[in-house]
């Protein structure tokens, strides 16, 4: 594909781009455009109307997203990505708008609930979908998929759509990953299969209580029996197969109760999804600018208050839930990252006060890593002490695919040694090429018969990968990590 080379900019320039602006699309109630992240989102492309009553090409999506990068880089023009902390600097030569990226695939705000910190609650705006989103969605080719490419499907409640199936498997056929965001209230064979052989790569419920009493009324539906039936029916698939399922707590001002926080981490520890997140209702901050301290008249005090006590009960049953804003609204705006050091701020102090609440915390085991560093390659003989290492000769395997990892397979580091792929668990991933390089899954490890495998990823997976590494190789196989 050739890349769309304007004569306003030189290839060598650095100009101001954003991997969701140049391959990104969301499909919402409001219509079409480049991306939402939290309560902030990118100008509109079409509203839904008018994507109702045109046939859109790839080439009209492309010139779409070249009026918003031209006026991201327009010191004269106003538009809701300035300010946005996921806009990063970059040659204009590597510039390409014709890619398919990360997808928000939202069409419609119907839903068989009724959640409190829901804007479509909130607004009574549940509607059907006035355009056709898999009918845009299919003017890109398999080639032009990007290998990270991802979908957010959520809504409403997708597993009602009409044509969910139909969702599964294209995502399925353009090696796309699939984030499901569900209620769980309807069980999905779909969902159920897809989790078995990894097309979905995370299947996400926010359940948001531990009582059936908050569930009526937060959610305004007897349905929090099903729910949880249909959530252990789903870890069972994700412990047969390749896919992952993980279950959310938003803190709103009414799910704070003792009887909520213990409820909830109880049955997670019954249960046990592959992972537990919690959050925030981000509602009362939508308007606000991205890069802006205020919360405006909203306090998060008695939220941050019961986030803290759930983190650590769960923590002091070996159960450590994530972060959501590390990944996603921290990125965006400044209310996520303050939120966060609050809350961050609040664990401390209860580990430090070491209170009847956590003296029982269990310590976490952690891996002694022989770590590597770049520029120039080091390897770590002692504590803190490195000295030069050369992978020339050395067969390479790079796990699993990240951007991390994806970035460090370029490096003139590695030019020397025979890079032999990388690898990965994700069955979606597996296949891929990146960077020239094949994705392989585990079982091929002892066919590759690498030297040395680089692990390359954030600091809370590099234990899973490891254990994960450590039962397809001998001692002769070395494992660095990278610092």
């Amino acid at each position: 594909m050739t890349k769309d080379i304007s004569p306003t900019y030189k290839p060598d320039d650095m100009v101001k781009s954003c991997n969701k602006l140049e391959a990104g699309l969301r499909f919402g109630q409001e219509g079409i455009l480049a991306c939402a992240l939290g309560p902030f989102q990118s100008p509109i492309y079409w509203s839904a109307k008018e994507a109702a009553v045109l046939d859109i090409s790839k080439e009209m999506l492309m010139e779409k997203r070249r009026m918003i990068f031209d006026m991201l880089n327009d010191d004269h023009s106003i538009t809701s990505c300035k300010g946005c902390q996921m806009v990063y600097t970059k040659p204009y030569k590597d510039v390409d708008f014709s890619q398919l990226g990360h997808i928000d695939f939202s069409e419609t705000s119907l839903c068989n609930i009724r959640c409190d910190y829901c804007y479509y609650t909130k607004a009574d705006a549940f509607n059907k979908s006035n355009f056709d989103s898999l009918a845009v969605l299919k003017v890109f080719n398999k080639e032009d998929v990007v290998w990270d490419s991802a979908v957010d499907f959520g809504g409403g409640e997708p597993t009602i759509l009409p044509n969910f199936d139909d969702c599964i498997n294209y995502f399925k056929s353009r090696g796309t990953r699939v984030f499901l965001y569900t209620n769980a209230v309807k069980y999905s064979q779909s969902a159920y299969d897809g989790l078995v052989n990894g097309n979905i790569s995370w299947l996400c419920v926010s359940l948001d209580c531990g009582t059936p009493s908050t569930y009526n009324k937060t959610k305004e539906r007897n349905y929090f029996s099903r729910v949880m039936e249909n959530l252990f029916r789903y870890v069972e698939a994700s412990k047969k197969g390749h896919g992952n399922v993980s279950v959310k707590y938003i803190f709103t001002e009414n799910n704070c109760s003792d009887d909520d926080i213990y409820g909830f981490a109880y049955a997670m520890l019954a249960l046990q999804p592959n992972k537990v997140w919690l959050t925030f209702d981000f509602e009362p901050t939508k308007g606000l600018d991205a890069d802006s301290d205020d919360f405006g008249s909203f306090d998060y005090s008695k939220l941050i208050e019961a986030y803290v006590k759930l983190y650590l009960l769960m923590k002091s049953h070996g159960l450590v839930a994530g972060h959501f804003e590390e990944n996603h609204l921290s990125q965006v705006s400044r209310q996520g990252q303050i939120l966060l050091e609050r809350v961050r701020e609040g664990i401390a102090k209860a580990e430090a006060k070491n209170n009847n609440l956590v003296s029982s915390i269990v310590t976490l085991p952690q891996e002694d890593f022989v770590h590597f560093k770049l520029s120039p390659l080091q390897i770590e003989v002692s504590d803190s002490y490195f000295e030069p290492f050369s992978l020339k000769g050395k067969r390479v395997l790079i796990a699993p695919v990240s951007n991390m990892s994806v970035s460090l397979s370029d490096i003139d580091e590695l030019h020397e040694a025979n890079v032999v792929g990388f690898i990965d668990r994700d069955p979606v991933l597996q296949g891929k090429v990146i960077n020239n390089l094949v994705v392989y899954g585990y079982d091929s490890i002892e066919r590759l018969h690498p030297d040395v495998i680089l692990i390359a990823v954030n600091e809370q997976t590099q234990l899973l990968i490891f254990n994960m590494l450590n039962k397809y190789i001998d001692e002769s196989v070395h494992i660095l990590v990278l610092k």
